[in-house]
Formats: structure tokens, C-alpha cells, sequence
């Protein structure tokens, strides 16, 4: 369905040590869930909930350069991140509260009604929450444009102590056909 509304972004880090950029825009998690029961009842081929990944898909196939661009882009807004995260990894505690939230700024689907039926009608105030994100993604894509459009930088990712050792530059080259454990 694209980004869901869930914990999942405050509790995930990457391999450089810090959390994802939460995105912009994302599905309400009980629209997600209702989804799953309603294809669980009444089975079906393929479900596709985000529109927005039809759109990125549809670009994708008809203008291609364009659709891996936007991808690029998307690939790095969660790369931009800068908030440290706890522990390396990714998901590596739970939260403290139950809770099916994280956050952010969340809807429904507009396509969910169509393809599972009137159980998963939108909010009068969808296609407006919509607009506001769409506004609010350009807003701070623009302030992020350098950071979206350069290559990423790789920091090194602190060690607590889980990673395997590095080799070094001066370390012996190990023989062919041998695996370093």
C-alpha cells in the first residue's frame, strides 16, 4: 500500500546508526487491516490500496527516467535521516505502549472502496488530507533538495559491539576459494 501509519519508524534503524525520515504521508493502519480482512473473506487476485504506487508505477513503465528519478528520491528521503537511533539494525524494540500509530500524518484510500467495497469508504476529508500531504512533501522535499538529489554518503555506523570486525587495509588478502569466518 506505500508508507502505513505504525510505530514501525520510531522504532528502525539502518546500518549508518540512525532512524529513517518518517515519511510525509501515510495510510491509516486500520484501513491496511480492514483490507486484509476483506480479502481474507472474499479472496481475490491482486490488490493495489496506494494510489501513489499506481501513479510511481504508471511513470515508471510510460517515462522511465523520470519513474527511477522520483525513486531515487523517494530512496533518499528515508536515507536523509538524521535523528541518531539507539541501537544498529532494524527493528530492535518494542515499543513501550502498545499503540498502531506512529505519528503520522495518516488517510484513507481512495482506491480501497473499489476494489474491497463499501466497507472501506473514505473520509469526507480524504481527498483534502491528500492535497494537504502532497503540499507538505513538496514543502520539505524542497528544503531537503540537495540532500534528495546528491549521492548518498555512507557514515560508518557505530559499533556496539555486534558487528563483525572490518578487514583492514594491510590485512593479508585471503586466499582464493576460502571464506573468512
Amino acid at each position: 500500500p506505500g508508507p502505513i501509519d505504525s510505530p514501525l519508524f520510531a522504532q528502525a534503524s539502518s546500518a549508518t546508526g540512525r532512524r529513517p525520515r518518517v515519511p510525509p504521508d501515510a495510510y491509516r493502519a486500520d484501513v491496511i487491516a480492514q483490507a486484509l480482512v476483506e480479502v481474507a473473506i472474499r479472496p481475490r487476485g491482486e490488490v493495489l490500496l496506494g494510489g501513489g504506487t499506481r501513479l510511481v508505477g504508471l511513470l515508471y513503465n510510460v517515462v522511465p527516467g523520470i519513474g527511477r528519478r522520483l525513486l531515487m528520491v523517494v530512496d533518499r528521503w528515508y536515507h536523509s535521516g538524521d535523528e541518531p537511533a539507539g541501537r544498529p539494525g532494524s527493528l530492535w524494540t518494542a515499543p513501550r505502549h502498545p499503540q498502531s500509530s506512529g505519528g503520522i500524518p495518516a488517510r484513507d484510500s481512495l482506491l480501497a472502496p473499489l476494489q474491497l467495497g463499501s466497507r472501506l469508504l473514505p473520509r469526507a476529508t480524504t481527498p483534502l488530507d491528500i492535497g494537504r500531504h502532497v503540499v507538505m512533501s513538496v514543502v520539505r522535499a524542497i528544503d531537503l533538495r540537495r540532500r534528495l538529489v546528491r549521492p548518498i554518503t555512507e557514515r560508518p555506523a557505530p559499533d556496539h559491539g555486534l558487528s563483525a570486525p572490518h578487514p583492514r587495509d594491510d590485512d593479508p588478502p585471503a586466499a582464493a576459494g576460502t571464506v573468512d569466518l
